[in-house]
Order: C-alpha cells, then structure tokens, then sequence
C-alpha cells in the first residue's frame, strides 16, 4: 500500500505546474532588484534635496512597481 502512495504522490507531483512562467519570474526578479535600488538610492544620498532623493529614487521605484504589477498581469 506505501507503494501505491508514494507512486500517486509522485504523479501528482508532476502534475503540478508552477503559478508563472519564467519570462515572469525574470520580470519579478527585475522589478525587486529596481525597488532595492531604489531604496538604497535613496538612503544612501546624504543630502535632502538632491536630484537623486527627490527626482531618480522615486522613478524607479515607480518603474520596478509598474513592472511588478505588469508581471503579475501578463498571461
């Protein structure tokens, strides 16, 4: 009987597939790596009214969440 089980536990693992495919797993991938970038760009400028803090931060932040929500969208 443990046989039986460990065959249909295996057939069932194949048959599952993953939620997204991998172009959107890349998207995700880019989108959190433009958010953490935008972030440290972000903390890491000393000055508080700076092009990079006030202007460049912001836009790619705004790009990686755009991204976000384009790879979650896309089919």
């Amino acid at each position: 009987m443990s046989k039986a089980r460990a065959r249909a536990k295996k057939a069932a693992a194949k048959n599952q597939t993953l939620v997204f495919g991998k172009q959107q797993y890349i998207l995700f991938g880019a989108s959190v790596a433009l958010i953490a970038l935008g972030y440290t760009l972000m903390v890491l400028d000393n000055q508080i009214e700076s092009f990079v803090s006030l202007t460049l931060s912001p836009i790619i932040l705004i790009t990686g969440y755009m991204l976000v929500i384009y790879a979650i969208l896309k089919r």
